[in-house]
């Protein structure tokens, strides 16, 4: 057996990577860095969500038939859930604060991410039912899809909407304190 005196063992040495030594040289600090990566993350969702020149009107949604679709997929599923329905909800039908307003836009940007998930789900769907031969799950998953996509479309063609109410408000308020 052989013995290993202390000045034998030798602790592993550590390189720093360069990125790990131009960070130290220009202190530059971690926190710093995650606080821009949530501002550009919070930029580029708003550009996103940010209702485009297009939609203001909303021409293009109603010439896809977003309106006859909301009818189709979603009256149906007011009349099941009767007094449950978020749409007999009063706040939903007449929002007037700011708070109220800001809940339905976040409400409406989740449900279009919700959607559009949902989609990407459904093509996924379609591509395996293709591959597998399996054209009824194809079938179903086009079907999902339509509505899926139908539905991103209503959320976008509502949100002009709730923007002009925001504004609306928040124009209300600064008049209300100038007075």
């Amino acid at each position: 057996m052989v013995e290993l005196n202390n000045a034998e063992i030798k602790k592993p040495v550590l390189l720093e990577s360069e990125l790990e030594k131009k960070l130290k040289s220009e202190n530059i600090n971690p926190i710093d860095i995650l606080k821009k990566i949530n501002e550009l993350s919070t930029r580029v969702t708003e550009l996103y969500f940010a209702p485009k020149s297009f939609e203001k009107d909303g021409k293009i949604y109603e010439a896809l038939g977003v309106r006859v679709a909301r009818y189709v997929i979603l009256k149906p599923l007011d009349l099941l859930m009767g007094r449950f329905s978020p749409y007999r909800v009063p706040f939903w039908r007449n929002p007037r604060s700011q708070r109220t307003i800001n809940k339905l836009d976040m409400v409406n940007k989740y449900s279009e991410m919700i959607h559009l998930l949902l989609l990407s789900q459904c093509v996924l769907t379609i591509i395996s039912g293709v591959t597998h031969e399996r054209y009824d799950v194809a079938a179903a998953g086009l079907g999902f899809g339509v509505a899926n996509a139908y539905l991103a479309m209503l959320q976008r063609y509502v949100r002009p909407a709730i923007y002009e109410l925001k504004q609306r408000i928040k124009d209300r308020s600064v008049h209300s304190l100038k007075t």
